[in-house]
């Protein structure tokens, strides 16, 4: 039992107490005497006691019936009715000013039905002051706090407290109530407090299921449901670098709803993380057995692929294809899988299906994917169609911008490929001619494609000349700096392609994620630029360096075995090709170089 139900059941019990006493025995005039409560109150009239057991009878009467008002307003949403109840819950109060529970009602009132957080606050504090162990009261000034805070558009630390210590309290007095948890969860997550966000993570997890969760489904706009709670604590391990924590919980959210696939694209990503191929492989084996989620046969079918199990990969997702033939993901998927098993026509053949079938929006991978496909089988016309097909889909658009201008820098980059490979300059040209209006002067993809071209054809000074004039322009692009220093590698000009990179780096480290990784291509670059002039030691620590910034690229490895081999360790690069492929172990790159090793 709740203390909030017990402190209600208590008023009511001992009112009820009173209903069946006789007023005139003597031990009904005791206990008259002994909760009588000075000051009269005018009720119809006549001066009343307000702690006499005729009084304490009337406002309980007052109090049923406020609650049936309330309960009717509710089912029939009549604004006329809902006035009555506020207007009985006014009557019990007057009769019985020392009673808590009908300033509780009266407040969740103004709260839930009218919005008024003023007169909430005003009942909510009145109820606290007069039973400060009253959790119905003190639940009710921590919704009210929590409310005002999230509607803040700027959510001040003063603001964060005031919940944060209402809250404090309601777990205090009780600490079943799990939606005090949740909300404290969320708070320390502000406050930057991540003991105590995991420790009130672990009391949520552990906590009853409420009774009513729909106060926190509104505010928050998510569920107060254990697997929420294990989503969460999954989510903080995580980012606090606890792997095996994280999979824990994130697994036993998964496993209470398993249709989730922010749950399941979370326990993908975390069995990739956390573990060796083999393991994720019987990871995903035992999870399938329960569930048909289709998130997680996508990432059995991705795990597949990685371990080089292409023919299980394609027979896996081959049935979910043809059962959700709209599904974009999976038919990609299922190509790759048919394309690194040597089945392109039937790859060929699996993105067309896609594309017939899929959403507007997914037809664009499906589409490239085909190109490469065709490009894979040499067929080189049917490749520049299906490229041609999406660089026509820019236009029409206007000016590009954000994630459309890199996508369409993507797709201008394989179409010149193709039209380089098959000797198609007038082509490419026009290409060139026509992309350029689409980008303008906002941005240098045209330029890096064609610096690329320049390099391509041996035209190296070229290529450095029309380097240094984009990098003029923009200076502050990274794109552009890194192709510059390439260039300058190109004509052996090493020393200054060493200073340049080397300005690019961060001093000190950033601790943004994305920054690291960018960082971390830098030093692939400077070590890849110091090997060719013949600087091995440094060349080692460049790449050492990346991978602290960077440890699950995989290309990285692949520099430093290269390092090593150039070093004359051919044990060590040995060992570092099988540490790539002990976790991708169909590395294309590692498994040649492993050969030649």
């Amino acid at each position: 039992m709740s203390k909030q139900f017990a402190r209600r059941l208590f008023w009511s019990v001992a009112v009820v107490a009173t209903l069946l006493t006789s007023p005139t025995s003597a031990s009904a005039q005791e206990a008259s005497k002994a909760v009588a409560q000075t000051g009269p109150v005018a009720q119809t009239g006549e001066v009343v006691q307000t702690g006499s057991t005729k009084v304490r009878r009337e406002a309980y009467l007052k109090f049923i019936e406020a609650q049936r008002l309330r309960n009717d307003a509710q089912r029939s949403q009549n604004p006329g009715r809902l006035q009555e109840a506020i207007e009985a819950y006014k009557d019990a109060v007057r009769l019985d000013p020392g009673a808590a529970e009908p300033h509780v009602d009266l407040g969740e009132l103004y709260f839930f039905y009218q919005s008024r957080f003023d007169l909430a606050e005003i009942e909510a504090m009145e109820g606290v002051r007069i039973d400060a162990s009253n959790v119905g009261a003190r639940l009710l000034l921590a919704r009210i706090r929590m409310t005002a805070l999230r509607f803040e558009k700027e959510q001040k630390p003063e603001q964060i407290d005031r919940a944060r210590l209402a809250y404090e309290e309601v777990v205090r007095l009780d600490a079943g109530v799990t939606e005090g948890w949740a909300m404290l969860a969320e708070l320390y997550e502000q406050k930057g407090d991540f003991t105590r966000q995991l420790q009130a993570l672990e009391r949520w997890v552990a906590g009853p299921v409420p009774n009513d969760p729909s106060f926190y489904r509104w505010l928050m706009n998510q569920e107060l449901s254990p697997d929420q709670a294990y989503y969460e604590l999954s989510m903080l391990h995580r980012k606090s670098g606890r792997g095996a924590e994280a999979l824990v919980a994130g697994r036993r959210a998964f496993e209470l709803d398993p249709d989730s696939t922010v749950y399941s694209r979370n326990l993908i990503g975390l069995l990739r993380q956390s573990a060796n191929i083999a393991d994720e492989l019987r990871a995903f084996a035992q999870l399938s057995q329960t569930s048909d989620s289709p998130a997680l046969q996508i990432g059995y079918g991705a795990a597949l692929v990685r371990a080089g199990k292409y023919k299980e990969a394609a027979e896996r997702l081959s049935g979910y294809v043809k059962a959700d033939p709209a599904n974009a993901n999976a038919a990609v998927l299922l190509s790759l899988a048919q394309r690194r098993g040597g089945q392109r026509l039937a790859a060929i053949e699996t993105l067309k299906g896609g594309i017939t079938s899929s959403e507007p929006g997914a037809k664009t991978s499906l589409m490239l994917d085909l190109g490469e496909t065709y490009e894979e089988l040499g067929l080189n016309d049917e490749a520049a169609r299906q490229y041609e097909l999406v660089f026509e889909s820019f236009f029409g658009r206007g000016a590009l911008t954000g994630p459309n201008l890199d996508l369409f820098g993507h797709v201008l980059s394989r179409l010149t490929r193709v039209y380089r490979r098959v000797g198609q300059q007038e082509k490419l040209q026009q290409a060139f001619a026509r992309a350029r209006p689409l980008i303008g002067d906002r941005s240098p993809t045209l330029d890096l494609i064609v610096i690329e071209n320049l390099r391509e054809e041996g035209k190296r000074r070229e290529a450095l000349e029309l380097a240094g004039a984009v990098a003029r322009r923009f200076s502050e692009d990274r794109s552009v700096n890194l192709t510059q220093a390439l260039t300058l590698s190109d004509l052996r000009r090493f020393k200054e392609g060493i200073e340049l990179l080397r300005g690019l780096l961060r001093e000190p480290a950033s601790s943004a994620p994305e920054a690291g990784v960018e960082d971390a291509g830098v030093y692939l670059l400077l070590s890849s630029i110091q090997m060719q002039e013949g600087q091995l030691k440094d060349a080692e620590a460049s790449v050492r360096k990346a991978l602290t910034l960077n440890p699950s690229d995989a290309t990285l490895l692949i520099q430093l075995s290269s390092v090593q081999e150039r070093n004359g360790q051919p044990a060590e690069a040995e060992k570092t090709m099988r540490e790539i492929l002990a976790r991708e172990p169909d590395n294309p790159t590692a498994l040649n170089n492993l050969g030649y090793f």
